[in-house]
């Protein structure tokens, strides 16, 4: 004699129920006038044709980039750097 049990079937029974309540309550109400959003007018200032131009190579950005490869280096003995003949952020 084979046994199912009844907890599956009871919480699956459950779900439909409150997924149909909910389906229900959502699709009962309508918006008052006072709740629902202000409709938008647009004016001739708030519209513009759209045309095609070139874009230039550079971009201007405001704040800190941080670059997409960062490589450490560490000497294999102990030193100190005296002077270093390249700029930041030039090519090596």
């Amino acid at each position: 004699m084979t046994y199912a049990p009844i907890f599956p079937r009871r919480l699956a029974r459950t779900a439909r129920a409150f997924a149909l309540c909910a389906t229900l309550s959502a699709c009962g109400t309508k918006p008052d006038a006072a709740t629902a959003a202000p409709a938008v007018v647009l004016g001739p200032a708030d519209v513009a044709a759209a045309s095609t131009a070139d874009v230039g190579a550079t971009v201007v950005v405001s704040g800190a980039l941080d670059p997409a490869d960062v490589v450490r280096l560490r000497a294999q003995v102990a030193g100190t750097i005296r002077d270093l003949q390249v700029d930041r952020g030039s090519k090596v």
